[in-house]
């Protein structure tokens, strides 16, 4: 899943993403966060969930730090 992040005014610095499902034993999230944003304002990335479910996910920049739960379900293409 693309997944865009936004820098704060005030946050600077290089973007790390943790992810896992609480109170599962799913392999942790994978992350692909490509280089060439710099360390302030915008920073694409892309979320790689092993299963469905209740997902924890922080990100972390420079002193900032956010952490989002995301329901994921599995997309059936239309079907």
């Amino acid at each position: 899943m693309k997944f865009p992040w936004w820098r704060g005014e005030n946050v600077v610095g290089v973007l790390q993403i943790k992810g896992k499902r609480p109170g599962s034993d799913a392999p942790p999230l994978r992350v692909d966060i490509p280089g060439g944003c710099g360390h302030t304002g915008f920073q694409a990335s892309g979320l790689i969930f092993a299963s469905e479910g209740c997902w924890q996910v922080t990100a972390r920049a420079g002193e900032a730090e956010l952490t989002i739960a995301i329901q994921v379900v599995k997309d059936d293409g239309g079907r």
